[in-house]
């Protein structure tokens, strides 16, 4: 033990820290929670979307600290930063030891380091949180005295079935990689948006965009939505974003706040849009995930500014973030296929990212070497500029497989 250290995480050893953090966040949920993988995994990253895509928020009076072995080896790790309750606290926001060396004292190095922390900053009491059924953790943390100061409570209701019956979208479109999910819109009456789910069905699309603001009747598409065999993304699109819905005030955010009350996987909502983080709220609240989207119909902006929009994005809580942009030569296609690949492991939430028009059509085809996780295509007319027909890009995609 007595060559054992804890030592700050560098930027650049914090995204592969935070990644390991993450997987080990989903792995623990899933073990005393009765949610599903995907739904885990979502809550996570809600949890630390709101520390940045690249997580420089943790260093804004927060630490990440590895534990390394004597050989070097990382056998644990702590994160520790400010109650976002209580300025005189200190919490312990995640605390871990690697399986392999358990039950050998690493657990109260850890404590004991993160109590020298939070004295040394004049904070006056250290809490944490840990699950009811993790026994061996409650045991360690009584051993060096902490004591309960409230109980959470919660009860499992029956009868609510809308989550366990609506399609949810695919393992790829949240952060766990495999082949890009190929995404047709739907729009028109209410026939003709049943009829169009039916086919995207049978063409092998993953999910299903229903373009609200390319609709007409919107509570018969609604329940022809609801019964949908694959998941369906209500988007409502704004004229300023290259779509048909003409009001640009709080009514936009009042409208998504209604689609969110109904059996969607998702729900699209333009992140610049007044209101749209209540919306975005409504959406969790309800259950339903939130893509957070910007499209740009006019230019490709730089690569700074790109970054920054994602940023502004991350900070609504969203669950997806969609980028489309504009193009105004081939070198802005290639530039924001390399800017996507390079943000794929920095952002802790997926990206969708979309490069319009014609001349940009082929990286419909390229999104798993960019790193996106989904894709547009179209059954009869595009709802975007630069969409292929469906049948082609899902035989593409299926021969190119998963991205590295």
């Amino acid at each position: 033990m007595e060559r054992m250290r804890v030592e700050p995480v560098g930027a650049d050893l914090r995204p592969q820290l935070v990644a390991l953090m993450r997987a080990a966040m989903i792995e623990e949920r899933q073990r005393f929670l009765a949610d599903d993988e995907a739904t885990v995994a979502a809550m996570v990253r809600a949890d630390l979307a709101s520390f940045g895509p690249d997580y420089h928020r943790i260093e804004e009076g927060h630490e990440l600290l590895r534990l390394l072995d004597q050989q070097d080896q990382m056998v644990g790790f702590l994160w520790i930063g400010p109650s976002a309750e209580r300025p005189d606290v200190a919490d312990i926001y995640y605390i871990r030891v690697e399986p392999t060396a358990r039950r050998q004292g690493y657990g109260h190095l850890l404590v004991d380091y993160a109590e020298r922390w939070a004295k040394d900053r004049n904070y006056s009491a250290l809490g944490l949180s840990v699950f009811a059924g993790h026994e061996e953790a409650i045991r360690l943390y009584e051993d060096v005295g902490f004591a309960p100061e409230r109980v959470s409570l919660i009860k499992q209701l029956e009868g609510a079935e809308m989550a366990a019956t609506t399609p949810q979208l695919p393992r790829v479109m949240l952060g766990r990689g495999g082949v890009p999910a190929l995404i047709l819109p739907c729009f028109g009456t209410p026939d003709e948006v049943a009829d169009q789910l039916t086919r995207a069905a049978e063409l092998g699309a993953d999910v299903a965009e229903w373009r609200v603001d390319l609709s007409s009747d919107w509570e018969a598409g609604i329940r022809a939505c609801a019964a949908s065999t694959i998941p369906v993304i209500a988007t409502l699109r704004s004229t300023e974003e290259g779509g048909a819905y003409e009001n640009h005030s709080y009514n936009y955010a009042a409208e998504v706040m209604k689609l969110v009350l109904h059996p969607f996987a998702a729900v699209d909502i333009e992140a610049a849009r007044p209101g749209a983080d209540q919306a975005i709220a409504a959406a969790r609240d309800h259950g339903v995930l939130a893509i957070a989207s910007h499209h740009d119909t006019v230019a490709t902006p730089s690569n700074t500014d790109m970054r920054r929009i994602l940023e502004e994005m991350m900070e609504l809580r969203p669950d997806i973030l969609k980028l489309a942009c504009t193009p105004g030569s081939t070198a802005d296609t290639w530039r924001q296929m390399d800017f996507t690949r390079s943000m794929r492991e920095r952002l802790s939430l997926p990206l969708i990212s979309v490069s319009m028009g014609a001349a940009a059509a082929w990286t419909r085809l390229a999104v798993a070497a960019s790193g996106s996780v989904a894709t547009f295509a179209s059954l009869d007319a595009p709802s975007a500029p630069g969409q292929l027909e469906a049948g082609l890009v899902r035989h593409v995609l299926d021969a190119l497989g998963p991205a590295d």
